[in-house]
């Protein structure tokens, strides 16, 4: 339709960017939680999958810690590595998500591509469902993230633990 921000005519170059350079502050680990085991690999390593197996995706950029590089292709393991080859770039995150993400749009920038999806290094259990409808979104609208409803009762509280408001 005359509302698609990409042309379909030509085999877009998309790139995943994860951004695995959080500090793990919440996650009550000594560890890094994208270094974590995790079902026999390491929680890394099962992020990348599903985005590896759906098979969109030409280039790969990892934003982690500065100084864990070796960490960081430990956990994502030597056959994901040699799979990837040179469509992986490991670059160094920054304070924030923000800048970490800023830094590797810039480290995959090398390979200019057509569209750029980012995911949370730490969340290992996206489906192909989301991530085939949020890449089809941003082709047809330039924008997309996935929202699926809540099944928790979320609640805000005052500073003594007592339930201010149901939201």
């Amino acid at each position: 339709s005359s509302g698609e921000i990409f042309q379909h005519t030509k085999q877009l170059r998309a790139a995943l960017l994860i951004t695995a350079a959080g500090n793990s502050s919440r996650f009550g680990s000594e560890n890094k939680k994208q270094f974590f085991p995790f079902y026999g690999e390491t929680v890394l390593h099962h992020t990348f999958v599903p985005f590896i197996k759906i098979d969109l995706f030409e280039y790969y950029c990892m934003t982690i810690p500065p100084g864990y590089q070796k960490e960081a292709r430990i956990a994502l393991g030597k056959r994901m590595i040699h799979t990837l080859g040179d469509r992986l770039v490991i670059a160094d995150g920054g304070e924030t998500r923000q800048e970490s993400v800023l830094l590797g749009l810039k480290a995959l920038s090398l390979f200019s591509p057509d569209i750029v999806l980012i995911h949370d290094g730490a969340r290992p259990r996206v489906t192909h469902k989301i991530i085939k409808s949020v890449y089809d979104k941003a082709v047809e609208t330039g924008a997309s993230a996935p929202i699926i409803p809540s099944v928790d009762a979320m609640k805000t509280i005052n500073s003594d633990g007592t339930i201010k408001a149901h939201l």
